[in-house]
């Protein structure tokens, strides 16, 4: 489009009607908001997790330039996931959330659990805080930057 936005056709995104429950209610995407207009970037190597959220994020908006509520990753390593947080940093809104798609953890003493507790991430200026499942196998991990 001539106005730097891209949009995909709407469709179904209440989390709810497909049986997907928040692991932390303070980290809901609120996915029906975003679909419905909503500015979002969505960007990784990950082509599962990337379908995905596609899929679930139909109707969203996809400026290639402005400010972003939401920045979707969908890595396939730690160092994807770091290039592309700070990239996206300037982009997100004060209020604006970086989601990282990454395979769901199976307990809690799983190494994969590195995504929220990773000190990359903070030393970074970001803050998790919560998580979702996307789908099975695949988890969403929460980050605000941290205020100036």
């Amino acid at each position: 489009m001539t106005d730097g936005t891209s949009s995909v056709p709407s469709g179904s995104g209440d989390a709810t009607a497909n049986n997907q429950k928040p692991m932390m209610e303070s980290a809901d995407p609120n996915w029906a908001s975003l679909c419905r207009g909503g500015r979002i970037w969505i960007g990784g190597h990950n082509s599962k997790a990337r379908f995905a959220l596609e899929n679930r994020l139909r109707g969203a908006v996809r400026p290639l330039v402005g400010e972003l509520e939401a920045a979707f990753l969908t890595p396939e390593s730690m160092d994807e996931a770091v290039y592309f947080a700070q990239k996206l940093r300037p982009r997100l809104a004060p209020s604006g959330i970086l989601w990282i798609a990454h395979q769901a953890v199976a307990g809690k003493d799983d190494s994969d659990k590195a995504w929220m507790d990773a000190g990359w991430i903070i030393a970074k200026g970001w803050v998790p805080f919560g998580e979702w499942a996307l789908e099975e196998g695949l988890q969403l991990s929460a980050f605000r930057p941290v205020s100036a």
